[in-house]
């Protein structure tokens, strides 16, 4: 199995991305469509995620609210690196 190792460096920290065969994820083909549909699907997620919040705020649902809120926190953090990498694969193609 070939397996290869795509290392983008930001100010603040790294993003690495683990490329192995078929189950490609290669930043530099990500267009701005892909970054528009993402960002409109994680924003309509995190408002069904943030009813949920609101429904079961209560200490018998604490857990689940933990998890809720994990769950929110985690996708924001997904797009943000998505974000990220396609920034910097534009900066570096303006170079």
């Amino acid at each position: 199995m070939y397996c290869d190792w795509n290392i983008l460096i930001s100010s603040r920290k790294k993003l690495t991305i683990f490329v192995c065969n078929r189950d490609l994820y290669d930043v530099r083909r990500v267009t701005e469509h892909h970054i528009l549909r993402l960002f409109a699907f994680a924003t309509l997620f995190v408002r069904l995620l943030r009813q949920g919040l609101r429904t079961y705020d209560s200490p018998r649902y604490r857990q689940f609210a933990k998890r809720l809120g994990r769950l929110i926190r985690h996708t924001v953090q997904y797009a943000s690196d998505v974000w990220e990498g396609f920034r910097l694969v534009a900066m570096c193609g303006l170079c």
